[in-house]
């Protein structure tokens, strides 16, 4: 039985306590957007999540590409890496459909 790799989003990023990056991860199925997951007691949270045209590479196409843009905040201070990993899950399908995995570290200002 052939199963289905998942696409995986690797993001690897230095914050301090209270900052925030910004992931972008395309979808070509132009889907009304995702519901994500992540793990309980994580230091990070999603914010929010925008969608924006992305520029098309080929006229061939008929679908537009489909940004979905997440912002990861650090809610905790951090003393080393933490590596979180968001599930994407398909609202119509139930199932995880994408990943994106941050490598979070520690960024101290003194």
């Amino acid at each position: 039985m052939h199963t289905q790799s998942i696409p995986v989003t690797k993001v690897i990023v230095r914050l301090a306590k209270g900052e925030e990056t910004f992931v972008a991860v395309s979808n070509d199925s132009v889907s009304a957007g995702y519901d994500w997951r992540v793990e309980p007691g994580s230091p990070i949270s999603v914010t929010r999540e925008v969608y924006t045209p992305a520029p098309v590479k080929d006229h061939a196409s008929l679908l537009p590409s489909v940004l979905h843009v997440f912002t990861l905040r650090l809610e905790q201070e951090l003393t080393g890496e933490w590596i979180e990993r968001i599930e994407l899950i398909s609202p119509a399908l139930g199932e995880t459909i994408r990943v994106i995995e941050a490598h979070i570290g520690a960024v101290h200002y003194g």
